[in-house]
């Protein structure tokens, strides 16, 4: 009985991490008009701002997937989701447009080990008969992640700025890491 209770709970932090992932990704976007005041920006440099994650992201997948193969998958996402911790922290503190992008990059780097030691910790955890299931509700979260990250970012940004937007997502990761 054990064993099954705590294979849900693996797969409920999971589902925390991955909305924390596409909220993050999807935040910046809706940061834009706050960002270009702040830093002055054309179209061009927030594209640059949005795509550098994206860059970063894709150029690091490999890695990460290889990495998953030969180190701990639950010491790939803790280490990727503190490391993301960081950025987040270090985002916060950017003065300069470039900063903003360098991390923003960084960022892609921290969250793009997370599916490939996830997708192999559910196989691990769930068989046949609920894989399927896990599997779908770490999807859910990809979806909530980036409708919620917009949402909030929005509200949170237009009230507060936009830095506090990282602030409410890095103490949720922080919550999520202790």
């Amino acid at each position: 009985m054990m064993q099954k209770n705590y294979k849900w709970y693996i797969i409920g932090l999971l589902w925390a991490v991955c909305f924390l992932n596409y909220a993050d990704r999807q935040a910046v976007f809706a940061l834009f008009p706050l960002l270009r005041v702040e830093f002055h920006l054309s179209d061009m440099q927030l594209a640059l701002v949005g795509s550098s994650f994206m860059w970063m992201y894709a150029v690091s997948g490999p890695v990460a997937g290889w990495l998953g193969d030969w180190l701990s998958r639950r010491g790939l996402i803790l280490a990727g989701l503190f490391f993301w911790i960081c950025v987040t922290t270090a985002t916060i503190l950017s003065r300069s447009y470039w900063q903003f992008v360098v991390l923003r990059a960084l960022g892609g780097i921290s969250e793009a080990v997370y599916f490939p030691a996830a997708m192999s910790l559910i196989s691990n955890y769930h068989g046949p008969k609920t894989r399927s299931r896990a599997m779908s509700l770490i999807q859910s979260a990809v979806y909530t992640g980036t409708v919620g990250g917009g949402v909030l970012a929005s509200i949170v940004g237009q009230r507060f700025g936009w830095r506090s937007n990282f602030i409410l997502f890095d103490s949720l990761g922080l919550l999520l890491f202790i």
